[in-house]
């Protein structure tokens, strides 16, 4: 069934006024810093502008970040996001991924990666394996390790997120996969984020054929876990 265009007209205007909300946030920081810069520039110490510009440019990244999510999630909802498939490592496009996601030296990972073919857009697959590995730092303690698996499971390829946070209760696993769901676990109320990011994951995960779930850790937990056909079984 074709989605009703009324239906998905809503959801993009939805989509723009919580997009042109989270942005009034880091514009009123970028404003509040240039007025007091312009106005006492020269009393300033060296180190206070210094502090200035680089709030500058983080809320400038965050911004950046929202509005390549938004313009993302409205090409997956339209249908017209081009992908670019070919074979591809798993394991290789996960360590990417890893890597991409930027936890910081401090982060214990651990990983155990088998030899995986599928077939799929390497860049689109290392975005969703950066944006689980992040939700995982976001939403765990950061002297608690993350574990991530790659593995076969009959004709698909498993990836498996583990991290030892409060988890995710069942009334908010599908809740948390829409745009911008307006939750967070109890300690992570002041966790920062546009609220796209886990609707843009799935979103490519169905691209390929795959599917994404969440499941409570055997240890306590989140685990996130990734399932896509390997290369040569994917029904078109």
């Amino acid at each position: 069934m074709s989605p009703d265009p009324a239906d998905d007209l809503q959801q993009r205007a939805r989509l723009v006024s919580m997009v042109a909300h989270e942005l009034r946030g880091p514009i009123s920081t970028i404003k509040g810093l240039a007025v007091t810069s312009r106005t006492y520039y020269d009393q300033l110490p060296d180190d206070e502008k210094r502090e200035f510009l680089s709030l500058i440019e983080q809320e400038s990244n965050r911004m950046l970040e929202l509005v390549n999510q938004a313009s993302l999630a409205m090409k997956l909802s339209a249908g017209v996001l081009p992908t670019h498939r070919g074979p591809a490592d798993l394991a290789a496009i996960v360590r990417e991924g890893v890597g991409a996601a930027g936890l910081g030296p401090g982060r214990s990972l651990d990983l155990d990666l088998a030899d995986v073919t599928i077939e799929g857009d390497r860049t689109q697959l290392v975005q969703v394996v950066r944006q689980v590995m992040q939700n995982a730092g976001a939403y765990s303690p950061a002297d608690e390790p993350i574990a991530v698996t790659v593995r076969h499971e009959g004709d698909h390829a498993i990836v498996e997120i583990v991290d030892q946070g409060p988890g995710i209760p069942d009334e908010q696993r599908e809740h948390v996969f829409t745009t911008f769901p307006n939750w967070r676990p109890k300690g992570y109320e002041e966790v920062q984020g546009a609220g796209l990011g886990l609707f843009i994951s799935r979103a490519l995960v169905s691209e390929h054929h795959g599917e994404m779930s969440i499941e409570d850790a055997p240890g306590g937990g989140t685990m996130l876990r990734i399932r896509l056909p390997l290369k040569g079984t994917a029904s078109e």
